[in-house]
C-alpha cells in the first residue's frame, strides 16, 4: 500500500474531501498527516477526534490560508518539524463562489500553484520517506467539460489540469522525482457543493435547474479510490471519480483532436 508509513499534507483538511482523504490514508497505515485549513476551531476539534481514533502522534492541525504563501510554507515546515518527512501533498482546498471571483481564483488556482511549487521544488525531493513522492491536485469533472452556471469554478479547474500537464513532463520528473496527478471528482456531498454560489439572475436559475440532476456521491468514494490510485499511478495521470466509479483518462493533445474544418490562410 503506497500510503503506508508515509507522511501527508492535506489542504482543506478538516472537512469535505480533504477530511475524507485524511481518514482513508490513516486507515491504510499513513504515518502522519498535517491538516491545513482556515477554520481553526473546527480544525482543532477534528484533529482531536482523529488523534483519539488513530493516535495522538499521527495528526497535526495547522491553521493557514492557501492564498498566503508564507502561511502555506508554514504548513510544510510544521510537517517536517513533527514528522521529519513529507511524501504526499493533496491540494484539496477549494470554493465554488461565482460572486467573489477573485476569491475563487486565489484559492482554486493560486493555492494549488503555491502548494505544487512548494512541494515539487522545495520539500518533496529533500524530505521524502521513500522514492517517488506524489502531488495530488483536485480538479473536477467540470475541469473537463464545464458547467453553464459556474464559469469561474470551471476555469480554475481547467487550470488545475493545465498545471498537471506542465509539471508532469520528463524534465520535471527527472529533476525532482516527484509525481503529479490530477483527480477529477464528480459532484460529491461536501460543504463546497452545499455552499456554492452562482451569480444572480439566469446563472442562478440555471444552477437551480441542473445541479439537482447530478448524482451526488459520498466523499469516501473519492478517498477510497485515491488510495488505490496511488498504488499504481504515473506522473501526469488524470483520473475521473464520478457516479461511484473510477477511471483513468487520457486528454488528447492538439494533434490528436478531431478536425472539423480547415481554411486556407
Amino acid at each position: 500500500m503506497y500510503v503506508e508509513n508515509r507522511v501527508a499534507l492535506i489542504t482543506g483538511g478538516v472537512s469535505g474531501l480533504g477530511l475524507s482523504i485524511a481518514k482513508e490514508f490513516l486507515e491504510n497505515g499513513l504515518r502522519g498527516v498535517t491538516l491545513m485549513d482556515i477554520n481553526e476551531e473546527h480544525g482543532h476539534d477534528v484533529a482531536t477526534s482523529l488523534k483519539n481514533e488513530y493516535g495522538s502522534e499521527k495528526v497535526v492541525f495547522f491553521k493557514g490560508n492557501v492564498t498566503n504563501s508564507s502561511e502555506f510554507e508554514g504548513a510544510f515546515k510544521k510537517t517536517i518539524e513533527v514528522f521529519n518527512n513529507i511524501d504526499i501533498v493533496v491540494n484539496s482546498a477549494g470554493v465554488a463562489d461565482e460572486v467573489d471571483a477573485k476569491k475563487s481564483i486565489d484559492i482554486n488556482l493560486g493555492g494549488v500553484l503555491t502548494g505544487t511549487y512548494l512541494a515539487m521544488d522545495n520539500y518533496l525531493p529533500k524530505y521524502k520517506t521513500m522514492q517517488h513522492p506524489v502531488i495530488v491536485n483536485i480538479s473536477s469533472i467540470f475541469g473537463l467539460d464545464g458547467i453553464a452556471c459556474f464559469i469561474v469554478y470551471t476555469a480554475t479547474k481547467h487550470a488545475v489540469l493545465g498545471i498537471g500537464k506542465c509539471l508532469s513532463t520528463k524534465e520535471h520528473f527527472q529533476a525532482t522525482g516527484a509525481k503529479i496527478i490530477t483527480i477529477c471528482p464528480g459532484v460529491t456531498e461536501t460543504p463546497l457543493v452545499s455552499t456554492c454560489k452562482a451569480l444572480p439572475g439566469r446563472y442562478d436559475d440555471i444552477a437551480q435547474e441542473i445541479v439537482p440532476k447530478f448524482y451526488a456521491q459520498q466523499p469516501h468514494v473519492v478517498s477510497r479510490a485515491l488510495v488505490k490510485i496511488l498504488n499504481i499511478c504515473e506522473t501526469g495521470d488524470v483520473w475521473i471519480i464520478e457516479d461511484d466509479k473510477c477511471k483513468q483518462v487520457e486528454i488528447p493533445d492538439r494533434f490528436s483532436m478531431k478536425v472539423l474544418k480547415t481554411l486556407d490562410v
